[in-house]
């Protein structure tokens, strides 16, 4: 095995929620020898998105990265090793709670007989109640994509918050934008409640907007390829 990188031997400030879901992933897969395909799969995200965030991780101390030598024709599998310092940031940095509350709410919703509208306006008031100390960003969310929209960059940020990697494109169309979320931290619930889970999120990002003052209309496809969602935000005239 070829060592290829042993990170900074400052770590860096605190990495962003994506990076930390992908740092407790590999954490949660032993920690040691984990291969950058396993972390993709485990995490919920495309190897091309997980990589920059290995990349980051990796000089920020947190992880190192070596190949193994195989003896096989072709590049050899980059596997990623946690550092003291990454130990020490997973033991400080437990995992939030918000998949066991949308979990709650959603078998609440099952259970009482509500439908997939009651969901979205669920999430509606957890965006509205959502305030700027609620978005913990140390240092700023590494989003692709940029935008001078103040409710869709509201959206970004707080979706990155919540671990769902946003990639953020302008469709062309003066108002219109979408999101892909590349990265979904409540995977398997979503996969088994769709129909709620993810109207939970769809009303998230509408109220996120309408507490940013800005009124659109939000339309969510949701698991396109079994873990990648898509979000549509048109402003309305007002």
């Amino acid at each position: 095995m070829q060592q290829l990188g042993t990170g900074s031997t400052s770590p860096s400030p605190q990495p962003t929620p994506a990076q930390m879901r992908v740092l407790r992933t590999v954490g949660a897969l032993g920690g040691r020898g984990v291969r950058h395909a396993d972390v993709a799969d485990s995490a919920g995200g495309h190897p091309n998105a997980v990589r920059p965030h290995l990349d980051a991780l990796t000089r920020g101390g947190f992880l190192t990265v070596s190949e193994v030598r195989s003896g096989h024709r072709g590049r050899p599998p980059r596997v990623y090793d946690l550092t003291p310092a990454g130990r020490t940031l997973l033991t400080r940095n437990p995992v939030g709670d918000d998949s066991a509350l949308v979990g709650a709410l959603t078998s609440f919703l099952v259970d009482s007989g509500h439908g997939p509208d009651d969901a979205r306006r669920v999430g509606e008031i957890w965006g509205k109640a959502l305030d700027d100390d609620a978005v913990h960003r140390t240092p700023p969310p590494v989003v692709d994509g940029v935008t001078d929209d103040p409710g869709v960059s509201r959206v970004l940020d707080v979706m990155d918050s919540l671990g769902f990697d946003p990639d953020h494109e302008s469709t062309g169309h003066g108002d219109g934008h979408t999101v892909t979320l590349r990265s979904c931290p409540m995977l398997d619930l979503a996969q088994a409640n769709p129909e709620f889970v993810c109207r939970i999120h769809e009303g998230l990002i509408t109220g996120v907007l309408a507490r940013s003052g800005t009124v659109a209309q939000v339309r969510l496809q949701t698991l396109l390829d079994g873990r990648t969602c898509r979000i549509h935000i048109e402003r309305e005239a007002v």
